[in-house]
């Protein structure tokens, strides 16, 4: 009788077990996508784009939050906006958060869901985690990877040696992140934070007139920017070749060369399945985006009275 017993309780507890395991392979689990950034903003909605096509295979329910903290970043909206993505969350109860860029690592799940039961995956954080206080045992992620290193390897490869760099930064959490973290690494190079418009012109025409090649990082949260009129003003004021930081704002410099948006919303939805599945975040090691794209503004180029080398030009991507 024990032994009828024992292979009956065996039977159930297999039967039992395939079925729960069943169930978790057929639902469709609730996916809070946490944007920093704001609906319409190139970078986060081509993640969100490439995590959703992803995730649609395992019929993952994605509820997007966009915190918009790119055009608005005052301590007063920071405060005003964390309260509402908290009640959000607890709101719809997802299975799992992803947290897309810095803000909503460093103003959210820092505060409100380390070591939380829901599961988090951080994607788009600049150059280093470990500054939010990851890992968690609730967390993994990918960090967005320093770009100027392999840029300025690239540009020195094909430019005179003498050769001057300036970056440009604005006062935005991720871009002053990341002037503190490259001023640390290069002394030779030129650093400014702009504010508005106006003075943005007035920097791009001074150091280019010094001979300083121009990198930026976004700008596009300066006071008064216009895209349109920064285009205009590079094909006519600027003597130097200009690089932007990112791919968004392509238009208004000669090149671009950025992380793919694409690898982040990939990485996060493999990450996403495995923790479905049964793994465990803090097994999932923390990672480094691998990609960039060089790209050419193949209309500015012709447009601006600037010398570029014919195989810079050759190594970069016509933009699309």
């Amino acid at each position: 009788m024990p032994k009828t017993f024992a292979i009956g309780l065996l039977i159930f507890f297999c039967f039992f077990s395939h079925h729960a395991f069943a169930r978790t392979e057929t639902a469709s689990p609730k996916i809070v996508f946490l944007n920093s950034y704001h609906n319409g903003f190139s970078w986060s909605d081509k993640i969100l784009k490439t995590y959703r096509r992803k995730v649609a295979k395992f019929n993952g329910r994605v509820y997007p939050f966009h915190m918009d903290t790119k055009r608005n970043f005052d301590n007063e909206y920071l405060d005003l906006i964390t309260v509402k993505s908290v009640a959000f969350i607890e709101e719809i109860k997802p299975d799992l958060i992803i947290a897309s860029d810095d803000n909503a690592s460093k103003y959210v799940i820092q505060k409100y869901f380390k070591n939380h039961k829901i599961p988090v995956v951080f994607v788009g954080v600049n150059l280093d985690a470990y500054v939010y206080g990851y890992p968690y045992e609730n967390a993994t992620g990918l960090v967005e990877s320093a770009v100027l290193p392999p840029l300025l390897k690239a540009l020195t490869k094909t430019l005179p040696k003498n050769s001057q760099y300036a970056v440009l930064f604005t006062n935005t959490t991720t871009s002053q992140k990341k002037l503190k973290y490259y001023q640390n690494i290069y002394a030779d190079i030129h650093f400014e934070v702009v504010n508005s418009f106006e003075q943005w012109q007035f920097v791009v025409t001074d150091l280019t007139d010094k001979g300083y090649i121009i990198i930026m990082d976004n700008i596009a949260s300066v006071n008064n920017f216009d895209a349109q009129k920064a285009h205009d003003f590079i094909a006519k004021n600027a003597k130097q070749l200009t690089v932007n930081l990112s791919s968004m704002h392509r238009t208004y410099t000669h090149f671009t060369y950025d992380n793919l948006p694409q690898e982040q919303g990939a990485w996060a939805a493999r990450a996403t399945l495995a923790i479905l599945q049964g793994t465990r975040p803090v097994d999932i090691k923390i990672q480094k985006s691998k990609h960039f794209k060089l790209s050419q503004n193949k209309g500015l180029i012709a447009d601006s009275n600037v010398h570029i080398p014919s195989t810079l030009i050759h190594l970069a991507s016509k933009d699309d």
